[in-house]
């Protein structure tokens, strides 16, 4: 993607759950997509303990653009992650399933409307980032993502 096309790409606000055990791969998709500029996350490591965490959850569910989840099985057994994918889907949110791990592929338990399934290692490719985004972005025009 060039200089000028991955200017017009707008920001988009991701919310990122994952299973605690999953936390050093939700790391490395937080570094990945800020790398890549014009991506505003959330992920639960930027909750403060004084704050009301179920109402800030709702909060940026409903404010992102892309859910995205590290899709472990530890996340398949997770209860905030359930939680918080039903909240994606009940509000149709796009979503972006992460896999860390070779040979495992999340079915998520829910028909979402628009699902994605990559691997941390499709995010490191150069490039991949802002195709995904593209395609997030105009759902009419798919790329080959």
């Amino acid at each position: 993607m060039t200089a000028v096309a991955r200017e017009t790409l707008p920001a988009f606000r991701v919310f990122l759950s994952h299973a605690p055990g999953d936390r050093p791969s939700a790391d490395r998709v937080i570094r990945l997509l800020a790398a890549g500029g014009r991506v505003h996350m959330f992920a639960d490591s930027m909750l403060s303990s004084g704050e009301r965490w179920a109402e800030r959850l709702r909060q940026e569910l409903e404010a992102c653009d892309v859910f995205m989840v590290i899709g472990s099985p530890r996340a398949a057994t997770s209860d905030w992650v359930l939680h918080e994918l039903g909240g994606a889907w009940a509000l149709d949110k796009p979503i972006v399933v992460v896999t860390p791990e070779v040979g495992w592929e999340w079915r998520l338990p829910v028909a979402a409307r628009s699902v994605k399934h990559v691997s941390l290692k499709d995010l490191e490719q150069p490039g991949f980032i802002e195709h995904l985004l593209a395609d997030l972005t105009c759902p009419a025009n798919p790329s080959s993502v």
